[in-house]
């Protein structure tokens, strides 16, 4: 009994020092690094911890059988979760100005990247910040990501101090927001100007980088929003071009992989960038709405109902989270997983919604979704019941 024990104990051990080898030769022969982050330590406890189990109360080669198969499956898990190391990779980001792509720009310069970070404005205060760190490993380049000419221009550029070496990852990052409030009022010129930027723009640069992308058989990062899965109210002209910026990511993830290109989507969460934050923009755009609006509209909604809308914006901007960090570092994670996911939301709250939209009736979702940032207390005018005869 105790050699048939020993025995045993014997092949356990032969099972996990193949596991350890297997473990150790697939990251000494790829470029990925062993990511021990705590889902892939639970993992490890949980297999030692079976494997004991499956020696005390299972049959001998039951146990090992099941014990290997567990083995292989955490093999898989870890190699998958390995993380590639950022030196020297060359990756461009758009809208580095302000916001997310200012910060990511100065985040991946740190951790050892060739940046080439676009702004709008090569002479604003964010390209001057990002000039003045003087390294040439973060190149700051003006590029309209509406201008096509600008964009080749950029192109060739970049290409040049690449010097024939691929491009390892695009962020599409660079989007606006304008006019919040019911689709029936947004003029419409305001669709026009969201999708021109969220969604042509974006396309038009993935278009023109992408030779150089599929040359490292590197990775695309887009920035989208939850309102491009789920239909919030008073988003419709944001929400429509990022919905579109959505569909474009996953067809296009779809056929790179015959390249071995990747392609992410990030939707953050509700996050106080430089826009949002703007007491001014916000003024701006309610006057230019209302402005816009004809008598009969104007009538219909009512200038408390429109009035209405800007005090919304104006209390609910400057409430949204100021740490940017945590979409920060979702996005390094979708540019350095050995396998990045094909989408990452940065907040739990944005996961339950999904859940309540995709598995909960209309009836009950209508009501939610068009609550979650303009919670209006009155109704149009015309919609009034007084107002019906």
């Amino acid at each position: 009994m105790e050699n048939s024990n020993s025995s045993a104990l014997g092949l356990y051990g032969f099972i996990t020092a193949t596991f350890g080898v297997a473990v150790t030769i697939h990251f000494q022969r790829s470029e990925a690094r062993l990511n021990l982050n705590p889902s892939t330590r639970l993992s490890l406890l949980l297999l030692f911890a079976g494997g004991s189990l499956f020696h005390i109360y299972l049959p001998q080669l039951l146990g090992l059988v099941l014990f290997a198969v567990c083995c292989s499956l955490v093999y898989r898990s870890i190699c998958s979760n390995g993380t590639l190391s950022p030196e020297g990779k060359a990756i461009l980001i758009t809208g580095c100005d302000s916001g997310f792509g200012h910060i990511l720009a100065k985040r991946l310069h740190s951790l050892g990247c060739h940046v080439f970070a676009m702004v709008l404005h090569k002479d604003g205060d964010g390209a001057q910040e990002l000039k003045s760190v003087g390294s040439d490993q973060l190149t700051v380049l003006e590029m309209d990501i509406t201008n096509c000419a600008m964009i080749h221009k950029v192109q060739k550029e970049v290409a040049k101090q690449l010097e024939n070496r691929g491009l390892f990852a695009l962020v599409n990052n660079a989007g606006v927001i304008t006019h919040i409030g019911d689709a029936e009022i947004i003029p419409t010129d305001a669709y026009k100007r969201c999708m021109e930027v969220n969604f042509f723009g974006t396309v038009e640069v993935t278009k023109t980088f992408l030779p150089l992308i599929r040359r490292a058989k590197g990775r695309i990062v887009n920035i989208s929003s939850p309102s491009g899965e789920l239909p919030f109210g008073s988003m419709s002209a944001y929400g429509t071009s990022k919905a579109a910026l959505e569909f474009f990511s996953d067809i296009l993830r779809q056929e790179m992989k015959a390249w071995e290109v990747q392609v992410s989507i990030i939707q953050p969460g509700a996050t106080k960038t430089a826009q949002v934050g703007n007491v001014n923009i916000w003024e701006q755009q309610h006057k230019k709405l209302k402005d816009g609006l004809t008598p009969e509209l104007l009538h219909d909604y009512g200038e408390d109902y429109i009035d209405e809308i800007k005090q919304k914006i104006m209390v609910i901007g400057p409430s949204f989270r100021q740490q940017v960090g945590p979409v920060i570092d979702t996005i390094v994670t979708a540019l350095f997983a050995q396998n990045p996911k094909p989408r990452y939301t940065t907040e739990f709250v944005i996961d339950v919604l999904k859940t309540l939209y995709y598995y909960l009736p209309s009836l009950v979702t209508d009501t939610v979704l068009n609550q979650v940032f303009i919670a209006h207390r009155l109704l149009p005018n015309g919609a009034k019941k007084d107002n019906f005869n």
